[in-house]
């Protein structure tokens, strides 16, 4: 095989690397005409926002995180089954102008994580998805903190529909209205069912970023591309000679 000239080396070494960086990365969720399918992995619900937050969260932005509204506009009542870490985030607090209920749908008191790391200064590192634990699922779920979950779950739940504003202080902030107070619910992940995890997923660790910032997808975009750059630039050997008669 004849070897490629550096400037045709490098130009298909491009063209492998972004057609694979687009292949990898998480679709967005956000403003597309046509939604891609529910996601099996955590972090894939937490991508759908984490771009731009949207209009209730810009105006109601709750003490932590933000109100996954695109995931929500997005997969709806789709059931979605995906690996977490049950943990409990450091430094909640501050003063909300409103209270919704029920209040178990908006307490943003439960959450998982896509990594079982933790920050000696600021605790689990996140980042994280806050759920909705009905009554009946409290006990189960609040048993498994600190575990690896494989957890069920859907946002606009029918009991969404019954949200209202039960109390308000319109001088600390902003408060929803009545038809806000629903949309706000609906874009909770409500918990139809959580199973422990004895080991961490492969799903979620790859999707864990390195120390550097760097998605694990694209770790393997680089090792991909060097290990193909060998084989096109590497020197070649030699042909036998053929031995005189």
């Amino acid at each position: 095989m004849a070897k490629l000239p550096r400037s045709w080396t490098s130009t298909i070494l491009a063209a492998i690397v972004v057609g694979a960086i687009g292949l990898a990365a998480p679709p967005p969720a956000l403003g597309t005409a046509v939604c891609p399918p529910p996601p099996n992995m955590l972090a894939g619900l937490i991508a759908a926002d984490a771009v731009e937050t949207g209009p209730l969260t810009e105006q109601f932005r709750p003490v932590y995180g933000v109100y996954a509204e695109a995931a929500a506009g997005c997969w709806g009542g789709a059931e979605s089954t995906v690996a977490g870490f049950v943990a409990s985030p450091e430094g909640l607090g501050g003063v909300s102008p409103f209270s919704i209920e029920p209040t178990w749908m908006v307490s943003r008191a439960h959450f998982l994580s896509t990594t079982d790391s933790i920050d000696p200064q600021a605790g689990p590192v996140g980042p994280f998805l806050s759920v909705a634990v009905a009554p009946s699922l409290e006990a189960e779920f609040t048993r498994l903190n600190h575990r690896w979950v494989r957890a069920s779950g859907h946002f606009d739940d029918p009991a969404a529909t019954t949200c209202v504003v039960s109390s308000s202080t319109p001088d600390v902030g902003a408060v929803p209205t009545a038809d806000q107070a629903i949309e706000i619910c609906r874009a909770s992940f409500v918990l139809t069912a959580v199973d422990p995890l004895t080991t961490p997923p492969t799903d979620t660790e790859s999707l864990e970023r390195s120390a550097g910032g760097v998605p694990g997808w694209a770790g393997l975009v680089v090792a991909v591309a060097a290990g193909l750059s060998w084989v096109l630039v590497r020197p070649r050997g030699r042909p036998a000679r053929r031995q005189r008669a």
